[in-house]
């Protein structure tokens, strides 16, 4: 569920329970995002979520200018890279691979997202194996790191 946030984005910050500054994000969407960092991070485990500072901004460009500022000025323990301000995370500029160096990390990675999409198949059919033998869907999406509505939503999607 998307917040509704009025076309605006946060700046939000994450600190474990002693008040240490752990990680700075910016987003569109806070509980999807904070939920997704739950899901991935390593670290979400020191994250005392009642301690979540969240700042809205007008545009995300200012968000992504305060995230940045926030970053270098306030050195959160786990933020790594920094996508620069006006540049958005995903996407971003036009890009040609101009070395063989290039050209080969992008192809580990284009076999690598092929695998990945191949092991995903290859999850959603055992998950529906154990459903059909009477594994409660909660506890298969448990097992495979994912939360119960995915795994209804995906399940609902095939035909």
């Amino acid at each position: 569920m998307a917040d509704s946030n009025g076309g605006r984005s946060a700046v939000y910050r994450l600190f474990d329970a002693n008040g240490c500054l752990l990680y700075v994000g910016v987003t569109d969407t806070v509980t999807p995002r904070l939920y997704g960092h739950g899901r991935t991070q390593p670290w979400w485990s020191e994250v005392d979520v009642t301690r979540t500072s969240i700042s809205w901004f007008g545009t995300r460009d200012e968000a992504e200018q305060a995230e940045v500022t926030a970053i270098s000025s306030e050195a959160p323990k786990h933020n790594v890279v920094v996508v620069p301000a006006g540049r958005r995370s995903w996407g971003g500029r036009p890009w040609t691979p101009t070395t063989d160096e290039h050209r080969a990390a992008l192809a580990a990675l284009e076999t690598a997202a092929r695998n990945a999409e191949q092991a995903e198949r290859q999850v959603w059919t055992a998950v529906d194996a154990a459903r059909d033998v009477g594994v409660p869907m909660s506890h298969a999406a448990k097992t495979i790191g994912r939360g119960r509505t995915t795994a209804y939503r995906r399940r609902n999607r095939q035909p």
